[in-house]
């Protein structure tokens, strides 16, 4: 009889097939975590190596001058070109050619809480010839750093807000001039608080903002609204009665910004540099005895650029101006961006002068912003030299 054969199954499938994938799953899962231990790694190392680059980097370039630290603060406003309220003054600082009889000096709001503070700071400045302190009482957001009795300032009051007639009190025992600094139409709470002062976007009842408001944007209180001066005119005029001998007032201006065809100020009487001249006379009718300032950027006041005036400030007939020179940043032809020195020369800051003068302006100041050290002191003995009769330092 033949035997029949008999066929062996073979179930490479079942059984290799198997072993195949669970290799394939470990190495899956190792290139996983070896590249999760390798990204861990660049995270802890990356900054090191970054710093250690950046600062051989920047010694090469500079002849082997170490890097700024990183824990420097940002840039202030004031190096913006804005007036605010400076760095605490927390021990003497040495006399130098800047100080003397005109110059002023901004003084943080924090290192003069108390009166005690304030007579501290106040004989220091005093003992460095210093003759006015400023003391930023309204900054460009809108926030008043006093307890106003103003009915419409009330809900723009700051928590961190001082006892204003305080301190006036003490740094005018001191021998120190109290100054004030306000900003007049450059105001991002007002317009929220009273509708009436804003300006309005295209003949709407919308505020109009300086850019969109997902970048930022903020309102601007109207030059041309009754609301918004009759507001500034009683904050000069609580101001002066609390003992500040000068009010340095800023942002007397139109807006700046994005999409400013579409602002609405309603119907002008005049010019904008004639509203502007108006507003800056009606100011200083409100603060009485109190001697205010305005401060413009050199620019403006040189005719160079001057679309937020209507006109050069020079014009406008005020008697007290501070001209505000703000160094510019600029990209060189290597592609590096750099700060470029605003033009301080002497003839150059005759010429503004003339210019003030000629349109009726008494006095003029000068503040250098953005710059320290012995270039600001060159450009203040400069705008001495060209008659200048106060100096501002930060």
């Amino acid at each position: 009889m033949k035997k029949k054969r008999i066929k062996v199954k073979r179930y490479k499938r079942s059984f290799s097939g198997s072993a195949d994938r669970q290799n394939t799953l470990r190495k899956v899962l190792m290139w996983i975590v070896a590249a999760l231990v390798l990204f861990a790694l660049g995270w802890l190392l990356a900054k090191p190596g970054l710093d250690l680059a950046s600062k051989l980097w920047y010694q090469h370039k500079n002849g082997g001058t170490t890097p700024p630290s990183s824990s420097t603060s940002a840039p202030s406003e004031a190096q913006s070109g804005a007036v605010t309220a400076p760095s605490e003054i927390t021990e003497p600082e040495t006399p130098s050619a800047t100080t003397g009889k005109g110059t002023w000096k901004f003084v943080a709001l924090s290192s003069v809480a108390t009166s005690e503070q304030a007579a501290q700071v106040a004989k220091q400045l005093a003992e460095n010839g210093v003759s006015g302190a400023v003391l930023t009482l309204k900054d460009e957001t809108g926030n008043l750093y006093y307890n106003s009795a103003v009915d419409a300032a009330k809900s723009a009051i700051s928590p961190s807000a001082i006892d204003a007639a305080a301190v006036a009190k003490a740094f005018t025992e001191q021998g120190v001039t109290p100054i004030a600094a306000v900003w007049a139409f450059r105001d991002a709470t007002m317009p929220y608080l009273d509708r009436a002062t804003a300006v309005k976007y295209q003949g709407t009842d919308y505020n109009w903002l300086d850019n969109a408001k997902e970048l930022g944007g903020k309102p601007w209180m109207n030059p041309n609204s009754a609301a918004a001066q009759t507001y500034l005119n009683e904050l000069v005029k609580e101001i002066s009665a609390m003992g500040y001998q000068k009010i340095l007032v800023s942002g007397l201006q139109f807006p700046e910004g994005y999409s400013l065809q579409a602002c609405d100020f309603g119907t002008l009487s005049g010019s904008k540099e004639q509203l502007l001249a108006k507003v800056g006379t009606d100011l200083q009718t409100a603060a009485g005895e109190a001697e205010v300032w305005f401060e413009f950027p050199q620019a403006a006041v040189s005719g160079e650029s001057f679309a937020s005036y209507g006109a050069s400030p020079a014009g406008f007939g005020l008697a007290n101006v501070l001209v505000r020179s703000t160094n510019v940043t600029t990209v060189n032809e290597a592609g590096e961006t750099v700060n470029a020195l605003p033009d301080t020369a002497k003839e150059t800051l005759e010429g503004m002068k003339a210019a003030l003068e000629k349109g009726g302006t008494k006095q003029v100041g000068f503040y250098l912003a953005g710059i320290s050290g012995n270039e600001l002191s060159a450009a203040n003995e400069t705008a001495k030299a060209a008659g200048y009769e106060v100096q501002l330092i930060p």
